[in-house]
């Protein structure tokens, strides 16, 4: 989804009233497609590239919505709960991918 909306230029949000509808929609579904990446790439733990799709859905929802906006609001609540939690999130990991060899090799 990331790639598609972004090969469709649609990184920019216009003033409300200066761009089409169809922009702002597929700019809006690109920030929520950054927190979605930045999700998964935390349960993988890839905390650098989280921090940044996190830090990229919250730059679009700003230029979208406004910083002002629930979902800015929202998004920039999960960046810094990530941002928080990273040293705890880094040794959940380690124990995580150590259970998955230790089961493995059961």
């Amino acid at each position: 989804a990331i790639e598609l909306l972004k090969n469709e230029r649609v990184l920019k949000c216009m003033p409300e009233g200066t761009g089409t509808k169809e922009s702002a929609a597929n700019t809006s579904f690109l920030a929520i497609a950054y927190h979605n990446k930045a999700v998964e790439q935390e349960f993988l733990c890839q905390s650098a590239e989280a921090l940044t799709s996190y830090r990229q859905a919250c730059s679009l929802a700003d230029k979208c919505w406004g910083a002002k906006s629930p979902m800015a609001v929202a998004l920039r609540k999960n960046l810094k709960g990530f941002s928080s939690t990273q040293g705890r999130c880094q040794s959940a990991c380690s124990s995580r991918l150590e259970y998955r060899r230790s089961s493995r090799s059961a």
